[in-house]
């Protein structure tokens, strides 16, 4: 046994502290001399005492490590989990830092840090105003620091720039910004079983021609953006509803349903007759909306005609290479890796499609000589006849599409990149992106 002086020494505890622990029944002595009042610890207890200033050391208060024995597991779990969340948080403190800074030494402006602050009439946690002060001379340079500051840092604009004049010489730029998340483990998917109404005033082609961030914004004496490069540019609304590509609609809204997983959304329109035109405001949930807890982004469409389409009249059908050609280069088996919007934009070093690789759709393909194949799209097993493939060309023969492929060796790293013409291609007439695949067999 040990007095407390002893023990003292021996475990790095003050006699105060052992005195203290004894107190609120932390770490009592074994014995207690009837005699002289001694504290007596016992060797036992020395393992007792190095436990305790190690979980104090991970941050343990001393309520929680009273309990740790009658709750061990849950109580580590519950601790690395906080760590683990505070190292979240410490990584994209110091993300945020590398990238203004990076993005200072670029520019070669003096100008002060985004600062974040909320706005008395926002109520939504995750919605600031983003602001920078800088000089009047150098507000350009500013403004694109600024953005490029918001999009590396998981922000979404959500309104229009605002300039305030500080003095002569400097000026602060004003953003209204939300914070998303990283990744939001499923979908915020909306219950898109609704009862169809009728809404002839929609039935159509309508063309995409602006894109705001409110209603009030949008002036159509003053159309300027080129708009071909978004999701979709054309929308078409069949008699009754009828669903074609990944939309449908009834009175008051487009249904969508895209991607894997499948994100589902009730999006709102609404429509107004603007200096002789008709225009429907389309509040639209993509991507970041579902997995990124964004706004629903507000795309503006003139109508086109009222005629009532029917799903072949809009589609494409491609014209089939006939023949057989080899290319022994191919044969094989091979797995994806990527989705890329161009050949020359793949990066081998970095996943480049934006979303979980296990969404990958196109998954596999398999080359076999004399133009036989098989491809694994989203799980769903393809086969000749549907699909075969010749020199430069896979296609399916149901759907009418002839889809290049080019092989690259990048790097010594032997890939093949395979054009994808899905909806947004033969209904929508955007151009195809790539999917990337490794090898995964020999010839």
């Amino acid at each position: 046994m040990y007095r407390i002086g002893e023990f003292s020494k021996i475990s790095n505890l003050s006699m105060k502290t052992l005195r203290y622990y004894d107190k609120i029944g932390l770490l009592k002595p074994a014995e207690t001399d009837p005699f002289t009042g001694y504290r007596l610890y016992s060797s036992a207890q020395m393992g007792d005492a190095i436990k305790i200033q190690a979980l104090k050391e991970f941050g343990f208060s001393l309520d929680e490590i009273k309990c740790f024995y009658q709750d061990t597991d849950s109580l580590l779990e519950q601790k690395e989990q906080m760590l683990k969340n505070q190292l979240q948080e410490l990584k994209a403190s110091l993300h945020k830092l590398e990238s203004f800074r990076k993005i200072w030494n670029e520019e070669g402006i003096a100008m002060n840090p985004v600062v974040m602050t909320k706005s008395e009439n926002c109520c939504e946690e995750r919605e600031f105003m983003a602001s920078m002060v800088c000089r009047t001379t150098e507000r350009e340079q500013a403004r694109r620091l600024l953005l490029r500051y918001l999009a590396e840092n998981n922000y979404q604009i959500i309104g229009n720039l605002t300039e305030n004049l500080l003095s002569e010489e400097e000026s602060r730029l004003k953003l209204p910004v939300r914070e998303l998340f990283d990744e939001l483990p499923e979908p915020a998917n909306d219950d898109i079983c609704v009862p169809f109404v009728n809404d002839n005033r929609v039935i159509g082609k309508w063309k995409l021609v602006d894109t705001c961030y409110h209603k009030e914004d949008f002036d159509p004496a003053h159309i300027i953006a080129d708009k071909t490069d978004e999701d979709f540019h054309f929308l078409y609304f069949l008699p009754e509803g009828e669903r074609y590509w990944c939309f449908g609609w009834t009175k008051g809204y487009v249904l969508s349903k895209f991607g894997v997983p499948t994100m589902t959304g009730l999006n709102p329109y609404e429509i107004t007759e603007l200096l002789g035109e008709t225009y429907m405001f389309l509040w639209f949930k993509d991507k970041d909306y579902f997995f990124r807890g964004a706004k629903p982004t507000l795309m503006v469409f003139r109508q086109v005609d009222r005629h009532a389409y029917t799903k072949e009249e809009i589609r494409i059908r491609d014209n089939l290479v006939e023949g057989f050609l080899p290319d022994n280069e191919i044969l094989g088996k091979w797995k994806v890796c990527d989705f890329v919007k161009t050949v020359e934009s793949f990066q081998p070093d970095k996943y480049n499609a934006g979303f979980p690789k296990e969404y990958l759709f196109f998954k596999e393909a398999f080359f076999a000589d004399g133009g036989i194949c098989e491809v694994n799209y989203g799980g769903k097993i393809l086969k000749t006849p549907e699909v075969n493939w010749t020199k430069g060309f896979l296609q399916e023969t149901g759907n009418g599409l002839s889809q290049h492929y080019k092989r690259r060796i990048i790097a010594q790293t032997e890939y093949l990149f395979i054009e994808f013409k899905s909806g947004d291609y033969f209904f929508n007439h955007k151009k195809p992106w790539w999917y990337v695949f490794t090898r995964m067999a020999d010839k």
